[in-house]
């Protein structure tokens, strides 16, 4: 587990200075939703970095690197050293105090809103029925909030403070933010940082991110719009900032972020109403294709690279795995591929799964046996050897995986 939270922490940290790096130039080629778009990258980056190839490239790769699984084994767990275990559980317990925090922080300024429903028709632009509005003294912007049903909360003195087409410009603002389900990427986001909250780049990460967010709306709202548009816009930006701030935690919002460089690279953004070439778009989806397949390839090309290098060594004492009743009697065979290290004294340790077909249908099985199982005593001991369990309903002469040791279990209660 600590070396996948590695591997992970490293493509995080990569990825996450590469856009943060490469934001003013993907701002002004791609436009602020191209920018907002990318951020999408990291989950999709750390997702497929643990997923096998696709089929299409499984022929140009050994058979070993596709349906990759590393797990943490029962028999590890009693050799884990402390330090690791401490780390674990104080990474695993602040996460958890920080989303639980970030909830019931969220949770307090809803309360105080205070809200009241109003009646949709009063305002200047059509909502969708399932959007449900309210206003409130103490909300000092527009917003949308709610956990399973959207609701658009207005400043009590909404209608009096902007103009009619201000009014529409806002309200399409949050529009954008509903339709683009922007409430859910949040809470990921927020998931994310709360995962990662000993990282300072996931702060940046996230502060960004959010900051895309609002102007990729601004730029959403204002496409194909007149220059006068623009500039009512950019007075309602003005008009809504210089109210008291609201809280960090508080849900989406017209002024989020309203801090004064915020500000003006909103203002800077409506004013030059910057859209993005197509060109500058087509070449970072390019790109974001060929990063994420190239990550794709390296998570699986280590794996490959491992088991290429790993050592096959036969066993003083072997315990063979009881074949699961439960396959038996559904007639399921399978086979799993185990990787292992031997100490000093011959015992196994460190055992991890390199395949396993079905996935995790006679793992248990497999690596309670294997860790019975006894080596010849050496020096230094050996590290990553291999060895293959064949679960079959019957003897058979060949397998469909001969690349290491192989060992049938034959299930004689069939």
């Amino acid at each position: 587990m600590i070396n996948a939270l590695l591997e992970s922490l490293w493509l995080f940290t990569l990825l996450s200075a590469a856009l943060l790096l490469c934001h003013r130039w993907v701002l002004r080629f791609g436009g602020a939703t191209s920018a907002y778009a990318l951020w999408l990258l990291l989950p999709l980056a750390l997702l497929v970095n643990q997923l096998p190839l696709p089929l299409l490239l499984s022929h140009t790769l050994p058979p070993l690197a596709m349906e990759t699984l590393v797990t943490l084994p029962h028999a590890l767990a009693a050799h884990a050293t402390p330090w690791a275990t401490i780390l674990l559980s104080l990474w695993g317990s602040t996460s958890a105090c920080g989303l639980v925090f970030w909830l019931w922080q969220e949770r307090r300024f809803q309360r105080r809103l205070a809200i009241t429903p109003i009646a949709a028709s009063t305002l200047p632009l059509a909502l969708p029925a399932a959007l449900r509005v309210y206003q409130s003294n103490h909300a000092h912007s527009p917003m949308l909030m709610g956990w399973f049903s959207p609701q658009l909360v207005l400043p009590t003195s909404f209608s009096q403070r902007y103009s009619k087409r201000q009014q529409r410009l806002i309200l399409e603002h949050e529009l954008c933010h509903l339709h683009r389900g922007d409430l859910h990427w949040n809470r990921l986001a927020a998931c994310c940082l709360a995962a990662t909250w000993f990282h300072p780049l996931s702060w940046l990460a996230f502060a960004r991110f959010r900051r895309d967010q609002e102007l990729s709306c601004d730029q959403t709202v204002l496409a194909r719009k007149h220059k006068e548009c623009r500039v009512n816009y950019g007075k309602a930006l003005l008009q809504t900032a210089a109210t008291v701030s609201s809280s960090p935690f508080a849900p989406l919002s017209f002024k989020k972020y309203g801090d004064k460089p915020m500000m003006f690279e909103r203002l800077t953004q409506i004013k030059s109403n910057a859209q993005g070439s197509k060109r500058g778009k087509a070449l970072i989806a390019a790109a974001a294709l060929m990063l994420l397949s190239g990550i794709s390839y390296a998570g699986n090309d280590h794996t490959t690279k491992a088991v290429k290098n790993a050592t096959m060594v036969a066993p003083l004492t072997r315990i063979a795995p009881q074949y699961p009743a439960a396959a038996a009697a559904q007639g399921v065979e399978g086979s799993v591929i185990l990787k292992f290290d031997v100490q000093a004294d011959g015992r196994v340790s460190n055992i991890s799964v390199v395949r396993a077909i079905p996935n995790a249908v006679f793992v248990h099985e497999a690596k309670k046996a294997l860790a019975q199982w006894t080596y010849k005593t050496s020096a230094n001991g050996i590290k990553d050897a291999l060895v293959q369990l064949d679960f079959a309903l019957e003897k058979r002469s060949d397998s469909p995986y001969p690349q290491v040791e192989q060992i049938q279990i034959i299930n004689h209660n069939k």
